[in-house]
């Protein structure tokens, strides 16, 4: 048996950061409690000392379609530049849309607010190998939105997928929503 592990990463989501003072962003009244939340977990991750951390979206609170919404994106950039570890986020519904569904909260997913995500968070989707290990982080909100994108990260994945099993990698795949709800298609 061991006793040393062999590496350890973290999964966060939902922080759902707010601007200060935010009363108009409604909701439960704890939730005027998120950015502290956010800034004692990354306290938390700093003494543990992770590998890396992936956060699987929904940083902010604010929808793309609000005018405040980069500026809730820019205090959640800063409360997670405090990490001293490799930092991976996916996007959420919150952080730069919804699927193409009137039931859901946030407008249709856009090219606009990708460029906000991808400006302070880095690329929508994207793989690293540690370990022996294939870590892919998907943007899900993407799926179903006829967008160019849509079809250039299912290339990008079936391709990933496949050289990380040909090569024996174990495969781990991080995404904010399930790929389906009740059928597969």
């Amino acid at each position: 048996m061991q006793d040393k592990l062999l590496f350890q990463f973290a999964v966060i989501a939902d922080t759902h950061i707010r601007l200060p003072d935010s009363a108009e962003e409604g909701g439960f009244p704890s939730n005027r409690l998120s950015n502290d939340r956010a800034k004692y977990v990354v306290q938390c991750l700093n003494r543990i000392k992770p590998d890396f951390v992936i956060h699987l979206g929904d940083l902010v609170h604010l929808i793309p379609a609000l005018s405040n919404h980069e500026s809730a994106v820019k205090i959640a950039s800063g409360i997670f530049s405090e990490l001293e570890t490799k930092f991976f986020a996916l996007p959420g519904n919150h952080d730069i849309g919804d699927k193409p569904n009137a039931s859901l909260p946030a407008p249709v997913v856009d090219e606009k607010s990708h460029q906000i995500f991808t400006k302070y968070w880095g690329p929508m989707y994207q793989a690293f190998t540690s370990k022996n290990c294939l870590f892919t982080c998907i943007d899900t909100p993407v799926l179903n939105s006829g967008l160019m994108r849509e079809k250039e990260q299912q290339i990008w994945l079936e391709n990933e997928l496949r050289v990380a099993n040909e090569s024996g990698l174990r495969i781990f795949v991080f995404m904010h929503y399930p790929l389906f709800i009740c059928e597969p298609n």
